[in-house]
């Protein structure tokens, strides 16, 4: 008898944790990166001597593929609405992308397509 409380004491932790996870909805709204599918390197299309990188982890960078070695880096990114914010230093918005689909992304005027 003893054991048949313990099973079903174990079957409904497990369904307890099965349904808590089963609630959470997936993160559509940023806050730490890969939302939407948006992690990956972006190259601008006119020249292509910058990128954008929108790591998985939540961090980003530009890099200028030229030679300067010209870098920049920050330590979050979301996704809102049809932009990407770009932190820099916890909550100081450094930079706005503009989402044009999901594999191309407006900055200040230039257009960066996901390689």
């Amino acid at each position: 008898m003893k054991n048949a409380i313990k099973l079903l004491g174990i079957i409904a932790i497990v369904a307890v944790i099965g349904f808590s996870m089963a609630a959470c909805g997936d993160d559509d709204s940023g806050g730490g990166g890969g939302s939407g599918g948006y992690a990956g390197t972006y190259t601008e299309t006119s020249g292509g001597e910058v990128q954008i990188i929108l790591y998985a982890a939540g961090n980003w960078s530009f890099r200028a593929t030229n030679g300067t070695g010209a870098y920049m880096s920050g330590d979050r990114w979301a996704v809102s609405g049809n932009t990407i914010l770009l932190y820099y230093s916890g909550d100081t918005v450094m930079y706005t992308l503009t989402i044009v689909d999901s594999t191309t992304l407006n900055f200040q005027g230039g257009l960066y397509r996901k390689q």
